[in-house]
């Protein structure tokens, strides 16, 4: 052999060995990656004129879907007698819904069950577990924002901790969002968070031990959250980015109860506080400490707060307990909200007898006296859906038109209903 046939030998032959390494990996890649992109259910689904809800009947909760119109009631696939369903939720773009489920153990199993997210089609009826683990999971809150997002991620409540819900993802939910960690540290080595319970306590210590709700802000750079304490729960805000000062929790409520909502258009908060308490005496104004006695600002409260501006005042106050606030719900123009109000009867008993809509610029307007449980908005703005407690003491599904067309009853049969929400694709 030549000296010049040599270099063409050697190249030819590193060629080949390039292209076994691209075919290679092109196959792993397909091994890899090809039953999870099936595993996504892409298929389109038409949920237009659609309500998803909890009923809870003699056999259990379960999750369902209604027709606005006929009123109609769907049962989510694979439900069986001991499973229980709560936490529905549908994603921003109405695509698919997400349903928090529990099965009953089944006799001989090792493993105790406990609740996973599922994702429902509602069209096609394909019903797919979506997280693993053996930590109970709970409250999926989709970012507002992302209406046209298929691939759109969620926070979900997890051991107390705040974490990532990427549904495209078999085990989706081991990145920890709250407490914030640091980026060489941002996923868990343990999914279950065990023996990780002290981040809570040096970072929230003084604001509470575990949190039960949390959304996104910013483009996911903020988190509005609510944690529990003994003492009661609160509400605070967190930056994601920035300096460790910058990323500090900001307390911005405190009670007994609290409920929260987020602007679909803007970072904007509303909320409500049911019989306000200091989380400390000692953080009290002095203007606060009358006749050596400590008073308090107000005894309920539908507060707002404007990230942007850093502006937070109150929408509403009472001072006695004949009118307390419950679920305020932003309307999908991010002028007005619906709240359901009522009495305070003491250790968290609450008569919400009436339903308001007010102006988050001010003004109120009483919509209607009953016995409610839930509402929300229709993706228009125009109609409200809602629980109300009716003649038999079910809590059947309501629509209420904002025309003065009046209120239409779309369940009725003898369950309870609740968290209704029309699909985002409207009507």
């Amino acid at each position: 052999m030549s000296e010049k046939q040599q270099p063409k030998i050697l190249q030819k032959r590193v060629m080949r060995t390039a292209i076994a390494v691209i075919l290679l990996a092109g196959l792993y890649s397909a091994w890899r990656y090809l039953p999870e992109y099936l595993n996504n259910d892409n298929a389109v689904a038409d949920t237009k004129g659609k309500i998803i809800a909890l009923r809870t009947d003699d056999k259990g909760t379960r999750a369902v879907l209604i027709d606005a119109k006929s009123g109609e009631v769907k049962e989510s696939p694979d439900w069986v007698d001991g499973a229980d369903d709560r936490d529905v939720v549908w994603r921003p773009d109405g695509q698919r819904a997400y349903v928090v489920r529990i099965l009953p153990e089944k006799p001989g199993e090792k493993i105790t069950p406990n609740y996973q997210i599922y994702r429902w089609n509602t069209q096609s009826g394909e019903f797919q577990v979506r997280t693993t683990g053996t930590r109970t999971l709970s409250t999926p809150r989709f970012f507002a924002w992302d209406k046209d997002d298929r691939l759109a991620t969620a926070l979900v409540i997890a051991g107390g901790k705040v974490l990532k819900f990427d549904p495209n993802q078999s085990e989706s939910t081991t990145q920890v969002v709250l407490p914030p960690r640091s980026k060489d540290d941002a996923t868990l080595t343990d999914p279950e968070g065990n023996g990780r319970s002290s981040e809570i306590d040096e970072q929230y210590g003084s604001f509470g031990q575990s949190f039960k709700d949390a959304r996104y802000l910013f483009g996911r750079e903020a988190v509005v959250a609510v944690l529990k304490a003994e003492a009661g729960e609160a509400l605070i805000f967190q930056k994601l980015v920035g300096t460790p000062d910058e990323r500090r929790p900001k307390l911005i409520a405190f009670g007994e109860h609290i409920d929260l909502d987020v602007s679909p258009v803007a970072p904007v908060v509303v909320y409500s506080v049911t019989n306000f308490r200091w989380r400390d005496p000692k953080d009290a104004p002095p203007e606060f400490i009358k006749n050596g006695k400590l008073t308090r600002p107000y005894a309920h409260c539908l507060g707002l707060l404007d990230v942007a501006s850093g502006k937070s005042g109150l929408l509403d106050k009472s001072d006695g307990n004949e009118r307390c606030f419950s679920a305020p719900r932003i309307d999908p123009t991010g002028q007005a909200l619906v709240c359901l109000t009522g009495k305070y009867n003491g250790l968290g008993d609450v008569e919400l007898n009436e339903m308001e809509v007010m102006g988050l610029a001010g003004g109120n307007q009483k919509l209607m006296q009953g016995t409610f449980r839930d509402v929300s908005w229709h993706p228009g703005g125009k109609k409200l859906i809602y629980a109300k407690k009716t003649e038999e003491g079910k809590f059947a599904l309501f629509q209420l038109a904002q025309d003065s067309t009046g209120e239409t009853r779309l369940t009725k049969d003898s369950a309870d209903y609740s968290q209704p929400a029309f699909s985002p694709q409207g009507d």
